[in-house]
């Protein structure tokens, strides 16, 4: 079922931080023609993403947030949503190591 506000990533592989930031591009447009507060990234066709993507994608989640918008990741393969996690662990513990 698809929901609204929803993004559907077409790409099978998102490898570079580029693709992040195109998806942020897109939910701005959104956002500018639906005004709404919430979207739904939709990753079913996603069979593989990098570290770094995943790394500019929580960061645009994070500047989403600032902004008042929320972003949520739906349809994830298991492998993916354990390495998204692996990555977000490691990126608040290195925020926590590095702050003053």
């Amino acid at each position: 079922m698809k929901k609204k506000h929803s993004v559907a990533i077409p790409k099978k592989y998102l490898i570079f931080r580029e693709d992040a930031r195109k998806i942020s591009v897109i939910i701005q447009n959104k956002n500018k023609k639906e005004k709404n507060k919430t979207f739904y990234l939709d990753f079913s066709k996603t069979s593989f993403f990098s570290r770094s993507f995943i790394d500019e994608l929580l960061n645009m989640i994070g500047d989403f947030r600032k902004k008042k918008l929320i972003i949520k990741i739906t349809n994830l393969k298991p492998q993916l949503e354990k390495f998204l996690k692996r990555v977000e662990k490691r990126k608040q513990n290195i925020k926590k190591e590095t702050a003053f």
